[in-house]
């Protein structure tokens, strides 16, 4: 709805730094960020304001969640002037690790009504993935070799691939598939081998199996010692 401005904030006070969110005519899709929870925080909250951003008074009536596990509540208006808004909370209490999904029915005026989608799902929160990591210079095809942590303190575990966008021949990636266990730990190891006297590098991206996940990407350069040390020889283990 054109008349109609949606703001999503984690507190009540705080909407001065939120992103907008704008819906078009007739289009009942939600353009713009989920509005989204997260599963290991078992009690949450999300505030959205509905703001008559028009210039004439209108009629809203807002359809709340239905699931026991959304509750809406908001305070009822029953004209909305210009300027002003509606305050809706949404409160969250899962009663397991699993997708939720509910939405938010607000009606209006002839056919521009709106359908805000909230979604609830698990995910990891304490993976950290650098997007550069650079390797100790290392002899002539001599190894040196780097692990990534893949930490998930869900009691779920979590599917990852890891896709080659750059590849070297010096370098090596395993394993490109695996599972990242409940409150555990999984390892991706990068080894890198000189072939020439060079400055190499390899990128990659990593995909979570999670809901509405965002890839992370890697680029991780390694270079060949100009002057190989006759001492120097076996396998070199990067500091993580």
């Amino acid at each position: 709805n054109k008349n109609l401005e949606v703001l999503i904030s984690n507190k009540t006070n705080s909407f001065k730094n939120t992103e907008k969110l704008y819906w078009q005519t007739k289009c009942f899709d939600f353009k713009g960020k989920l509005v989204q929870t997260k599963l290991f925080w078992i009690h949450r909250q999300i505030f959205l304001k509905l703001i008559n951003i028009s210039s004439e008074v209108m009629n809203i009536h807002v359809i709340p969640t239905q699931t026991k596990y959304f509750q809406t509540t908001y305070t009822k208006k029953y004209r909305l002037i210009p300027g002003l808004a509606y305050t809706v909370k949404v409160g969250f209490c899962p009663d397991e690790w699993r997708y939720f999904y509910d939405c938010i029915r607000v009606h209006c005026k002839g056919e521009d009504n709106l359908l805000i989608p909230v979604h609830a799902y698990p995910v990891i929160d304490d993976l950290h993935i650098p997007t550069h990591i650079d390797l100790p210079a290392v002899a002539l095809r001599q190894s040196v070799w780097h692990a990534i942590p893949l930490r998930c303190s869900c009691p779920i575990g979590f599917e990852f691939q890891v896709h080659i966008i750059q590849p070297h021949e010096s370098f090596s990636i395993h394993p490109l598939t695996g599972v990242i266990p409940a409150e555990g730990e999984a390892k991706i190891t990068v080894t890198f081998c000189p072939l020439q006297f060079e400055t190499s590098q390899i990128t990659f991206q990593l995909v979570i199996s999670q809901f509405n996940t965002k890839p992370y990407l890697c680029t991780i350069t390694g270079s060949c010692l100009l002057t190989p040390s006759p001492a120097l020889s076996g396998v070199i283990l990067a500091k993580s």
